[in-house]
C-alpha cells in the first residue's frame, strides 16, 4: 500500500500504530530494539513508523506517554532494526492487531 501511496504522492498515515497496547509492544524483537537504544517499545514502533515514511498518530491522553511518544522522533534505527521490525508480520500476513479485535 505505501508503495502505490508513494506512486500518487499520497502520505500513508498510521492510526493507532502502537495497537492499542497489546501484542506489538510485547514483542521480543522490539523489546530488544528498545533496550539497545534504551527507549521504550512505544517509542520503538514509532520511530519505525517515521522511518518508512509513515504519519504517525499514537493516541494518548497521559501527559507522561505524550512525552514519550513526542521523544520517539529523537530515535534512529539502524537499517538492521528497520528491517527486522518489517519482518515481523503474522500467519496471515497482517502487520498489527486483527481488525475484529480493534475496538477491545
Amino acid at each position: 500500500m505505501r508503495d502505490l501511496d508513494a506512486q500518487h504522492k499520497i502520505v500513508t498515515e498510521a492510526w493507532s500504530p502502537l495497537g492499542q497496547g497489546k501484542a506489538d509492544l510485547q514483542d521480543e524483537t522490539i523489546a530488544q530494539i528498545a533496550k539497545a537504544h534504551d527507549a521504550t517499545p512505544a517509542q520503538v514502533i514509532i520511530a519505525w513508523h517515521l522511518a518508512i515514511g509513515n504519519v504517525v498518530f499514537p493516541k494518548s491522553v497521559t501527559p507522561e506517554r505524550i512525552e514519550e511518544n513526542w521523544a520517539a522522533q529523537d530515535l534512529t534505527l539502524s537499517s538492521e532494526e528497520i528491517a527486522l521490525i518489517d519482518g515481523l508480520t503474522r500467519e496471515d500476513g497482517r502487520i498489527g492487531s486483527a481488525p475484529e479485535d480493534f475496538n477491545d
